[in-house]
């Protein structure tokens, strides 16, 4: 009878799925360029649940974009509906007993999840194999999951954020909901002390600031982000960086823009951040730009002050493991 159910609600989710898939495509783009800000997302009282013979709520009441939910005070199952969610649980030491993914678990994080279920890609969850888990929460967003949360609710108390774009306002929540707060407040000192440090050493070194180029290949494009956008203005400033496309590249209105191969030796460039994403069309071409004259004949190429980074943390991920590896990259550049 289970199976029958499951292949039931299995058809359900892919019916909502489809009805959802323009809001979906929105939201990826919308990730995907950094547009989207956390508003307060969750309200947790746990004075109007349960309590046990102990003393001490079983549940708690979280008020969410979806209404009241009741949800474990201690969640132990918890099943993650997007890799971005994913990344915050794992910094708090809180591993998903599944989680949805994006081609594969991130690198960043895979050997934390080795007893994590792939449940497959955040559209198009297998909810069969969800089910099978018998997670105690279920954690998704808003922007992919509305059109299927009365499904997902029905498998386990499901809370849906409003966004994950908000590095630290994500964590919090997240802690929130895991009673995991106190690991949030340490992840976030620790980071903001290193971070710092790093900008403190920054200054030291660069008084005048030094000038840095923060690239994407993006298909067969070679994409400058601009330095001014709302998304790069704070890390720009966070850590002393000068634009090195002033006068080169016309951003207009826009965050980024394409850069020709004629263009590129233009650039005044310090550094040089070069963001790839790790499926195979991205290194190919980042392989061929390598290869290419204009590439090689580049002085910050020549002198070995450019970092390859991964884009899914640099784009993708604001976790706390993503933003130190961030750190990692820019002490590995500019300071060792």
């Amino acid at each position: 009878m289970r199976r029958i159910l499951s292949l039931v609600l299995c058809f359900t989710f892919i019916v909502a799925g489809v009805t959802g898939c323009a809001n979906s495509q929105q939201a990826e783009n919308k990730n995907t360029q950094g547009e989207e800000s956390v508003t307060a997302q969750t309200s947790i009282d746990a004075s109007e649940t349960d309590k046990a013979s102990s003393g001490e709520a079983d549940t708690k009441m979280v008020d969410t974009i979806m209404g009241p939910v009741e949800i474990p005070a201690n969640p132990k199952r918890i099943a993650s509906a997007l890799i971005g969610i994913t990344g915050n649980l794992v910094a708090l030491d809180a591993i998903p007993v599944g989680t949805a993914t994006q081609s594969g678990f991130p690198n960043y994080m895979k050997d934390k999840l080795t007893g994590s279920v792939d449940l497959g890609e955040t559209e198009s969850i297998n909810l069969e194999a969800l089910m099978e888990l018998e997670p105690d929460l279920i954690i998704g967003i808003e922007s992919y999951h509305k059109e299927q949360y009365k499904l997902l609710s029905e498998i386990a108390p499901t809370i849906l954020l409003k966004s994950v774009s908000d590095d630290w306002g994500t964590l919090e929540t997240i802690a929130e909901l895991v009673g995991k707060q106190d690991s949030a407040s340490v992840l976030k000192k620790e980071y903001d002390q290193r971070s710092s440090k790093i900008q403190q050493s920054l200054k030291d070194k660069y008084p005048q600031g030094a000038k840095v180029a923060y690239m994407r290949v993006q298909g067969k494009e070679l994409q400058i982000l601009n330095p001014a956008s709302t998304y790069y203005e704070s890390l720009y400033r966070d850590m002393n960086w000068l634009s090195a496309s002033e006068g080169v590249v016309d951003f207009g209105d826009g965050w980024n823009a394409t850069i020709s191969m004629e263009a590129l030796p233009q650039l005044d460039m310090d550094y040089i951040i070069l963001a790839i994403r790790p499926d195979e069309a991205s290194q190919q071409a980042y392989a061929e730009l390598k290869k290419s004259a204009v590439w090689q004949s580049l002085a910050v190429v020549k002198e070995e002050k450019v970092a390859i980074v991964d884009a899914n943390i640099w784009f993708a991920s604001s976790d706390p493991i993503a933003l130190n590896v961030r750190l990692d990259n820019i002490e590995d550049m500019m300071l060792r």
